[in-house]
């Protein structure tokens, strides 16, 4: 039979009924071809027909077998929300955790330059992100200081040698 070749190809989610005008059975996919059956069956599930000239096709919707198929579409959208929602719970703590180190060293390297220690350098990674930004730039001034400071240290030197050799000369 043709309608059944074609109608079993498709994964049904309840049963279809094709009959003639007269109430004769064309095609029954649950194979009974009885329409006492088929007439009680409909009766008790939720049914769309459709009719033509000369036909009536009539598909059953199994509410079981729908429910099922809706419960287990919600199931999987909320385990991967769930899923998604803590996936990026840990990415973020991960952030965070590396954000508070960088902080944290990049700190400790202010503390010693505040205590005197003009040599120390900030920590730059190869992040190349904001902070690296600010600890680069902060390396630079205190490279710049320090060669401000030399020189003002050397001018200072030279300037009281110049006044010793003059207070020499009196």
């Amino acid at each position: 039979n043709d309608i059944t070749s074609y109608i079993d190809d498709y994964d049904l989610l309840g049963e279809v009924f094709i009959l003639t005008k007269e109430q004769e059975i064309l095609y029954d996919s649950t194979g009974q071809y009885d329409f006492e059956a088929v007439s009680q069956q409909l009766n008790r599930n939720k049914k769309d027909v459709v009719e033509s000239q000369d036909m009536l096709l009539v598909a059953e919707i199994n509410e079981d077998i729908l429910f099922q198929k809706y419960f287990y579409i919600q199931t999987l959208i909320i385990t991967l929300g769930i899923g998604s929602f803590l996936l990026s719970l840990v990415l973020l703590i991960s952030f965070l955790k590396r954000f508070s180190r960088k902080i944290g060293r990049m700190t400790r390297a202010i503390d010693e330059i505040k205590a005197g220690n003009m040599e120390v350098q900030l920590p730059v990674t190869a992040d190349n992100d904001e902070l690296d930004d600010i600890s680069t730039a902060v390396n630079d001034m205190m490279i710049q200081l320090n060669e401000y400071t030399n020189k003002y240290y050397i001018s200072e030197i030279y300037k009281n040698r110049a006044l010793l050799s003059a207070l020499e000369a009196q």
